[in-house]
């Protein structure tokens, strides 16, 4: 084996008939190539196009030898990998128009797709053609979005619908569109277990150390996964990931020993848009008629893409958007320096149940229809730090579903949570009192923990510190346990906290367990008439501050924090947060400077 290292370079508009991938002008021009001539401390350089491959690295690098798979410049869409249809992606297969009047168009297809894009504009899944015909899950008479896709397997025909006010199209055809459509799903109840080639661009196939690096790479529409690896060692970066389910995954084990471990997914972009406009537009058009509707899930206005909401009868969990940039983390991840927007998750249970020691850090997160990060069901020491979290429905979970161990601990400091204006007249339309943390479960959640109620300690503790946390419409904590399932071993101290309420009024006999102190807390402006909620003092704290005129200042930034004492180090050490756990004497987050997403315009 030479110990030369070498540089193969693939184009994809190459047509030498000597393409040895030396140089560009001999360039190969299939990226699968390149990955069978490499060797450990090579370098695979992809020059501008688009490369419709499922790739599948056979070969490993080393620490001082890594293998480098990497776009010749950092730009969105300057590589695109994609596991779109090839003959719909280049507009050999046309769609044809079988309703004028509703914008309907088909094309032939063998499978329900789990992702279909409009020029990277994703469009809602619809159980049926007639309930894309009609925007509304008709079974269960439950609104959906002006745009969307719809497979009919007696015809093996996919339809699509594009929005008809060309919001984000310039065309209602999508003839005149770039199209991807993906591959189905994979298998298992939520559709996230590979078996086979198509459901990831990029697959890893092998135990033990990779020691590769992916970067500048746009990935678009795999059945599953952007990046899947079995292997250890391997980092992601400067990357974009459209219509893919998650960015990168592992497979789902919870034995370490059998997860992928060590993975770092740093400066990439992750995003589901228009998912979040998706859901405002449907409140402000639906909201005064759901919500005189009977059935607690016709409240809830924005979960069309959760798969199996409403009651069961929607696409399914396969195709579902509960997943989020990563999916079934193992031991030592690290996920740094990204931005996810205008997607239904942050990172969810399915990217991190079994994780160990995650780290998220340094992220901004920003339009997210449900969770920024989650804990459940398993997850075991994961920090959560520095992050910037804009207009996200519940910023932080705790609802493991799936019995013990229960997760934990769990570090959740130095964060910025801000809602903005717009999303505050958003929640207070539908009627949503969101929390800063969710946390707990319905009570037959907890007979997989005992059999009879007890009070539910969280393993080393749930630490929620230093962190600014400002939505005018909304409360701190979205309790779900009730009275005789207490949760204890939740410390929340040194914040800055401005919101409207404490808990839903049901659950103020159920916070009694916890260690809440020296918080900065204040009544944000009343919506509607509201009186200031007085249990908000409850989480300043004995030795905190409770400020009970409303105000909402108009950022984050340079809040006075002047009159409160914070806990110091010495106290909180004593309380059980470990000495390695970074702590700040101070009120609130410090100012983030936060270098999100991809790294633009780095040529090699």
């Amino acid at each position: 084996m030479t110990t030369d290292f070498h540089t193969w370079h693939v184009s994809s508009t190459q047509t030498n008939p000597i393409a040895d991938g030396k140089s560009q002008a001999t360039a190969f021009n299939r990226i699968q190539q390149a990955l069978d001539a490499a060797q450990a401390g090579d370098t695979v350089l992809i020059h501008g196009g688009v490369y419709p491959e499922f790739l599948t690295l056979n070969i490993r690098g080393t620490a001082d030898k890594p293998i480098r798979i990497v776009a010749d410049r950092v730009a969105e869409n300057h590589v695109i990998v994609t596991g779109a249809n090839p003959a719909i992606r280049s507009k050999t297969q046309s769609w044809e128009c079988v309703h004028e009047d509703k914008l309907l168009y088909r094309t032939p297809l063998r499978h329900r797709p789990t992702r279909v894009l409009a020029d990277h504009v994703d469009l809602l899944a619809y159980p049926t053609v007639d309930d894309l015909k009609a925007f509304t899950f008709l079974k269960s008479n439950y609104p959906g979005h002006e745009h969307g896709f719809a497979f009919d397997p007696n015809q093996n025909m996919l339809y699509v619908r594009l929005r008809a006010d060309k919001r984000y199209n310039t065309s209602t055809n999508p003839n005149d569109l770039s199209m991807a459509v993906s591959p189905k799903p994979g298998v298992g109840k939520y559709g996230n277990e590979p078996s086979g080639q198509t459901f990831q661009n990029l697959l890893i196939p092998y135990d033990g150390s990779a020691h590769v690096i992916i970067d500048g790479i746009t990935f678009e529409t795999p059945g599953i996964a952007a990046v899947f690896t079995e292997a250890d060692d391997v980092v992601v970066r400067n990357c974009w990931f459209y219509g893919c389910r998650t960015g990168v995954g592992g497979p789902r084990e919870r034995d370490p020993q059998k997860t992928a471990n060590r993975v770092t997914v740093e400066h990439c972009l992750y995003t589901q848009f228009p998912t979040y406009m998706d859901e405002k537009d449907t409140i402000e058009r639906e909201k005064a008629v759901n919500i005189q509707r009977e059935g607690s899930y016709q409240h809830l206005m924005h979960w069309q893409r959760k798969g199996n909401y409403p009651n069961g009868d929607g696409v399914g969990r396969p195709w579902g958007y509960e997943v989020g940039l990563t999916l079934c983390m193992g031991r030592d991840w690290v996920v740094k320096n990204n931005y996810i927007h205008d997607a239904f998750e942050g990172i969810s249970a399915s990217g991190i149940s079994w994780s160990r020691n995650a780290r998220i850090m340094n992220n901004r997160f920003e339009r997210i229809c449900d969770n920024a990060v989650e804990s459940e069901n398993h997850a075991f020491n994961l920090t959560v730090a520095g992050n910037l979290i804009i207009d996200c429905f519940e910023p932080f979970s705790w609802q493991p579903l799936d019995g013990g161990p229960l997760p934990g601990p769990m570090y959740i400091y130095n964060n910025i949570v801000w809602q903005t204006p717009q999303t505050t007249a958003l929640w207070n339309l539908a009627g949503n009192w969101p929390g800063l943390l969710k946390i707990g479960g319905k009570t037959h959640y907890w007979a997989k923990v005992s059999d009879t109620p007890i009070t539910l300690e969280i393993p080393g503790g749930l630490w929620l510190f230093n962190n600014t946390m400002i939505r005018q419409r909304g409360r701190i904590f979205t309790w779900l346990n009730d009275a005789n399932w207490p949760i204890s071993n939740v410390h929340v101290v040194n914040n800055h906290i401005i919101t409207w309420r404490l808990v839903p009024s049901a659950s103020l006999d159920r916070i009694t367990v916890m260690h809440m102190d020296h918080n900065l807390v204040q009544a944000s402006d009343p919506i509607d008439g509201d009186q200031v909620d007085t249990h908000l003092a409850k989480a300043a704290g004995k030795h905190g501050q409770w400020i009970s005129t409303p105000g909402v200042p108009a950022s984050w930034s340079n809040l006075d924090t002047r009159g409160i004492t914070p806990m110091t180090r010495q106290a909180i050490t004593e309380a059980g947060l470990p000495t390695d756990i970074p702590f700040a004497q101070r009120i609130g987050a410090s100012e983030l400077n936060i270098q999100a997403g991809p790294q633009v315009d780095q040529a090699r």
